[in-house]
């Protein structure tokens, strides 16, 4: 059975959030750090048949810290996100999750992420009071289900997911609606070859 329908829209999305040297090998576990989103982005894609799951729409938001509103320097080299950025362009989590599930809409078949992205927003939500989303279309681990079904041999991210498949893309590394494409890249091609 294949994760990607065969007709109607799928988003696929990816976040960003706060990081420091080293947090990563902690698993995301550190006093007073927590995986705040810094960057939502999201394509949608058309799953119709002839479509190829070509890109009709797309989103992208930078959100405000709550707790840690001062980004690491590792953070900022990492993304391309600076501090400026951040003070002058980001909207609290509320205001980007909402815009978020706007943009998913009720048209959207299928939310997919590269990752455990839904729990990253989930732990947004409980640093910020916030609601969790109701009413989402079905959220799949494009990672854990490639993994399963021997598509990967090794955990990777997404940002280097292309290179994995030998696909050219020119999208900026560590920025959520980039990574967002360079999956959906990956995605057209493995559903090209009949492997998605």
């Amino acid at each position: 059975m294949s994760l990607i329908p065969a007709r109607g829209k799928i988003v696929l999305y990816d976040t960003e959030f706060t990081s420091w040297e080293g947090f990563l090998e902690q698993k995301f576990e550190a006093p007073g750090r927590y995986r705040e989103i810094i960057q939502i982005g999201a394509v949608k894609l058309d799953a119709g048949v002839g479509a190829d799951l070509d890109e009709i729409d797309s989103f992208c938001c930078l959100v405000r810290p709550k707790i840690n509103p001062d980004l690491s320097d590792y953070i900022q080299d990492l993304t391309s996100i600076s501090q400026k950025d951040l003070d002058q362009n980001a909207v609290a989590f509320r205001q980007a999750l909402d815009s978020f599930v706007a943009f998913i809409g009720d048209d959207t078949d299928l939310l997919l992420s590269f990752g455990r992205d839904g729990d990253v927003i989930v732990e947004n939500c409980d640093i910020n009071d916030v609601d969790h989303p109701v009413a989402l279309p079905p959220e799949e681990n494009l990672r854990q289900y490639m993994l399963k079904v021997g598509l990967l041999e090794e955990y990777v991210f997404s940002a280097d997911l292309p290179t994995v498949f030998g696909i050219d893309v020119d999208f900026a590394s560590h920025d959520a609606l980039g990574d967002a494409r360079a999956v959906a890249a990956v995605v057209r091609h493995l559903r090209g070859d009949g492997k998605l």
